[in-house]
């Protein structure tokens, strides 16, 4: 987004009138300090973004066959990950 010369100086002269000459300095250091740090997030989280994820594989802890209630044999397995235990079955 792009301002021209005159687009920048009637910004200028509105916020003169609205905000008026004495507290002018200090909101633009504010108003500068807050877009810095927008800036810094933003290049942090595309920072973040660029990072492959690591791909998180289950690692299988047990594995029985059981014989459903359709009586047909499935594998029961625990299965262990980094952020809970789950019990599956698959057909077999």
């Amino acid at each position: 987004m792009g301002l021209s010369l005159p687009e920048i100086l009637v910004v200028a002269v509105v916020a003169l009138m609205v905000i008026g000459p004495e507290d002018l300095p200090r909101v633009m250091r504010s108003f500068g300090r807050m877009v810095g740090k927008i800036k810094r997030h933003a290049e942090s989280w595309m920072e973040e973004g660029d990072a492959p994820l690591k791909p998180t594989k289950p690692v299988i802890e047990q594995s029985h066959v059981v014989v459903g209630d359709d009586g047909k044999p499935y594998e029961a397995y625990t299965v262990a990950d980094s952020t809970s235990k789950k019990n599956e079955a698959t057909p077999r």
